[in-house]
């Protein structure tokens, strides 16, 4: 990690007219900064810090022991002086680096997504266009989506990406003529801001079904339960659409219905449980000329299932056809992503149904836990860090709206939760991701922090391989006594 004071020189002016090595970590803010940087490159993803450390041995270049030896030799020819000041200096700026280093991994802390980072880059060399935007608002929406930062982080970055979208849109005509890309000339990119319904994938899919898979409908109505699909059915019907209505595509719905989409959950919302702030987040579509628009919601989980849904033989090839998915506009297969997409969403589900109906979720002390097994596990697809972290929100939502409190204090919606899942690579192994509660005085992740804490406190055999600390591999007999020891420090 290196700090830098200015990204244009210290970054980007020491990358230009190179050809860089780059490694990547497949998540999504990943494949949307990757999307912004241009540069000439050589394209390495990985995805843990051991295989960071082995492909970055495997292609460290001989030249740097030559430029070693000369800056030695540089060195004598200096004044004392000279050099302890240096030495001083290097030691502030390990000091302040490891401060930074340790409130950012032990508290799992996310800051500005890097894509964000890059599209202002962009923007301060004017070379921005809305095909970079539209990464950059991808990239800070994963983020959301997948548990790493606040609802009120997420809010700022919109409302400072939204400027940028009135901009270019203003000078749309003069852009797409003179600074825009190929890309955006061809498709005419054109991005919208609006408040939209925090409902997985629903423009493309009928209502029925994506109110039986999104996260927040699916844990408000209960659709685990007898009673959930009553309770789904009445709100349906007080809203006014018909059976035929909420079967049919969004797309085939009458326009009328469609157009009073939004009024309608928002007037009805409430007596069920949606709040206006579970039900709508503020965000951006793409035109898609005469289909049907992508919502940066969409286009976030369209990219999370190329990533996991094609199988693990080959991870670069997965990062390429994910990187495709990010330019909707020009993606000849977008109907089939949509399908595997929708397929990989139900997983979700179905995984949290079996989970609630076999009462797998647990209490442990001040935190709760839920182990998949192996041979529970719905999809292998659910094994990517990214679905892990939806799927555990997703189960502590689940749970918490099945049954509020455990005994008369605690309720379950102020605990954290710890997801266990066997390991890919080790049999011995379980991965264990924590993620904070849904309602606590801190949103950081405590989790990296104390999984340290009680690895060092009992001598467990773990591994800290993950870029997220909140997610560890430990070995399975060593599982009791680790989860004994966050008891102790969590109470």
């Amino acid at each position: 990690m290196v700090l830098v004071n200015d990204a244009r020189t210290e970054f980007y002016g020491e990358l230009i007219g190179k050809r860089v090595l780059v490694f990547v970590l497949p998540d999504i803010d990943g494949l949307c900064a990757w999307r912004i940087l241009k540069i000439m490159y050589t394209l390495l993803v990985v995805n843990d810090k051991h295989e960071l450390r082995d492909f970055f041995t495997k292609n460290k270049d001989s030249s740097d022991e030559e430029s070693a030896g000369e800056s030695d030799d540089d060195e004598k020819k200096r004044s004392n002086v000279d050099v302890v000041e240096k030495r001083i200096e290097k030691r502030r700026w390990l000091r302040r680096r490891q401060d930074i280093l340790m409130d950012y991994e032990s508290f799992s802390f996310y800051t500005v997504s890097t894509s964000v980072v890059l599209f202002d880059l962009a923007w301060r060399l004017s070379q921005e266009n809305n095909c970079l935007l539209w990464f950059a608002i991808v990239g800070e929406t994963s983020q959301l989506l997948t548990n790493c930062i606040n609802r009120e982080h997420y809010v700022d970055q919109i409302d400072y990406l939204q400027s940028h979208v009135s901009r270019l849109g203003h000078m749309g005509s003069h852009l797409s003529r003179h600074s825009g890309s190929a890309e955006e000339n061809k498709a005419k990119v054109e991005i919208m801001f609006e408040e939209e319904l925090a409902l997985w994938l629903y423009k493309h899919w009928s209502l029925k079904e994506t109110l039986e898979t999104s996260m927040v409908t699916a844990s408000k109505f209960k659709l685990f339960t007898e009673g959930g699909q009553k309770k789904m059915q009445e709100f349906l019907v007080h809203v006014g659409l018909s059976r035929r209505e909420c079967l049919q595509r969004y797309s085939t719905m009458n326009s009328v219905v469609r157009d009073n989409l939004h009024s309608l959950f928002s007037q009805y919302g409430e007596k069920y449980g949606l709040s206006r702030r579970d039900i709508f987040l503020p965000s951006f579509t793409v035109q898609l000329g005469y289909k049907t628009p992508i919502s940066a919601i969409d286009a976030v989980f369209l990219a999370m299932s190329a990533l996991g849904c094609h199988g693990e033989d080959d991870p670069g090839e997965n990062f390429q056809r994910a990187l495709e998915t990010l330019s909707c506009w020009s993606l000849p297969s977008l109907e089939s992503e949509l399908g595997r997409t929708q397929a990989h969403l139900q997983n979700l589900a179905s995984q949290v149904r079996n989970l609630i109906d076999t009462d797998e979720v647990v209490a442990f002390g001040p935190f709760l836990y839920v182990y998949i097994r192996k041979t529970s596990l719905v999809s292998p697809s659910l094994r990517n860090p990214l679905s892990l972290s939806i799927l555990a929100k997703y189960m502590l939502m689940a749970k918490a709206a099945l049954r509020p409190k455990l005994g008369r204090d605690r309720r379950i919606a102020q605990m954290p939760l710890i997801l266990c899942i066997d390991s890919r690579a080790d049999e011995e192994n379980i991965v264990l991701m924590g993620i904070p509660p849904l309602h606590g005085d801190d949103d950081r992740n405590l989790f990296g922090q104390a999984f340290e804490a009680g690895v060092r406190r009992t001598k467990a055999k773990a591994q800290f391989c993950y870029f997220d600390n909140n997610c560890i591999e430990l070995r399975r007999e060593d599982m009791l006594k680790l989860f004994e020891a966050l008891a102790a420090l969590l109470s």
